[in-house]
């Protein structure tokens, strides 16, 4: 697995173990550096060709904005995360124009914190796909960082939702949650890999699921419960809808009845 090199720049040092505690039982990949100043970061992102740097704004020696203005002019410059009180939220939206990818609040909050790093992942899966590639060895590299990255993600949210597809509450609000994902960056990265929505995938898999246990002597009811639906009516009228056939009328005639 691929080391992914985290720079944190905060003079609290609390917050500064925190944030890389967090990220430490998290990411088994991560490599991290801690600075207490902004120079002391710029140097270690420089020294170790840093993947992502989380930097607050007011630091001695030099401010957040400064760092920021600075790594953003190396030829491969890192991810960037600013951490932030309330009080410095203007501070915050001017980094924004230094390509900033996020903001944590302080306080720090661990569900927002894993909502970044699946973010980070994606991104630098994405960078590293981009990259241009020299030699077999580059190639494959690059093919596994990507594979290894977004698809196994990707692939755990398709074996949550077939493990799921029984509970009724299952949504795309629950995955989103479940991965630490914003519901609407969840939707369309989800889609993008699917190529149809969450709900239509949903729908899909347990069509799919109905339709074999319809080749059983379980009830329409019971193969209704078994794919999320209490509602026998609401059951199969979407069934109906995905096979142009009512559940009894798709077991005559595909299963020879029961």
């Amino acid at each position: 697995m691929t080391a992914v090199k985290y720079v944190i720049a905060e003079d609290e040092y609390v917050h500064r173990q925190g944030l890389a505690k967090l990220i430490e039982l998290n990411r088994t990949n991560a490599e991290i550096h801690l600075a207490s100043n902004g120079q002391q970061a710029l140097d270690l992102v420089r020294e170790h060709r840093a993947d992502v740097l989380f930097t607050d704004i007011r630091m001695p020696k030099l401010d957040g904005l400064e760092l920021l203005k600075l790594v953003n002019e190396l030829e491969s410059a890192p991810l960037t995360v600013i951490l932030s009180g309330y009080d410095l939220f203007e501070y915050a939206r001017q980094a924004l124009i230094y390509h900033v990818m996020d903001y944590l609040l302080k306080p720090i909050d661990k569900s927002q914190v894993l909502q970044i790093l699946n973010r980070i992942d994606l991104e630098l899966a994405k960078r590293r796909a981009s990259q241009p590639q020299t030699g077999d060895e580059a190639g494959d590299n690059s093919a596994g960082t990507t594979e290894g990255t977004d698809n196994e993600l990707f692939l755990s949210c398709l074996a949550y939702i077939k493990e799921h597809m029984s509970d009724e509450t299952i949504s795309l609000q629950t995955l989103a949650d479940h991965y630490h994902f914003s519901r609407n960056y969840f939707s369309s990265w989800f889609k993008n890999h699917a190529g149809l929505n969450f709900r239509n995938y949903l729908t899909q898999v347990r069509m799919t699921a109905a339709a074999k246990l319809l080749g059983s002597d379980h009830k329409v009811y019971e193969v209704a419960l078994a794919v999320g639906f209490h509602d026998v009516k609401y059951f199969n009228r979407v069934f109906k809808e995905y096979y142009k056939l009512t559940p009894e009328a798709y077991r005559r005639k595909n299963m020879g009845g029961y």
